[in-house]
């Protein structure tokens, strides 16, 4: 009953006109946390987003194993092929989650200095978009560090650097944030590996982000004039 309540709110109150036939598409930018592997998780976030949606919109999976965010990273998201289908896509609304892999071990010796820049331009280059999509922006889910491989400064840099950077991106933007980040934190039996959500992170991923777009496009009642 709750998802179909989310699912209704969703459908009724976008920011933007719709066709009666219209059904909406939200596109989900990010890594292999969007991407999804089955072996380790099941059904991806996205999936998930749409089925309890119901039919009240799309939902595109455009995340790229191994895609970060800095010019200088190992594997770039930016000019990528999903990148490319994201931006094709003509999407109502963009769901971005990106930044986990700019903490990477090998990426992390510039990544960070450089997110906030590299960010900043492309979230510049998905509002430019002839639809002129809705941008949700997304803080990547918290990293437990507690399994092997994993070091602290995964999540020190998150918290320290990656997160900030988001914030005050949308900020500027006047973008809204769900914080995944703040979701994820400090629950237990939702990593795979430390990073990669299993089947029960995945449900949390797709609860928070489809509560969050409901909270954010939900308008208040009209309250009638007084007389």
């Amino acid at each position: 009953m709750y998802f179909l309540y989310v699912a209704l709110v969703l459908a009724a109150s976008f920011p933007f006109t719709l066709t009666a036939a219209e059904v909406p598409m939200i596109v989900c930018i990010g890594d292999s946390i969007t991407h999804g592997d089955r072996d380790k998780g099941g059904d991806h976030y996205p999936l998930r987003l749409e089925v309890s949606l119901a039919g009240t919109a799309k939902v595109l999976n455009c995340g790229m194993n191994g895609g970060g965010m800095v010019s200088t990273d190992w594997q770039v998201y930016r000019g990528g092929p999903e990148h490319r289908q994201a931006v094709t896509a003509m999407g109502r609304i963009l769901v971005v989650m990106l930044g986990t892999n700019d903490i990477a071990p090998w990426n992390r010796a510039e990544a960070p200095a450089h997110f906030t820049a590299d960010y900043a331009a492309f979230v510049a280059e998905l509002l430019a978009l002839p639809q002129r999509p809705q941008v949700v922006l997304c803080t990547p889910p918290a990293i437990d560090t507690s399994f092997p491989g994993i070091d602290a400064p995964h999540e020190e840099v998150m918290t320290a650097t990656i997160n900030p950077a988001i914030q005050a991106v949308a900020k500027a933007r006047k973008l809204p944030v769900i914080d995944v980040h703040a979701a994820c934190a400090g629950k237990a039996g939702l990593l795979a590996d430390g990073v990669h959500p299993n089947s029960a992170g995945n449900q949390v991923l797709a609860e928070t982000i489809q509560a969050g777009l409901a909270a954010l496009f939900r308008k208040p009642a009209k309250t009638a004039a007084p007389r």
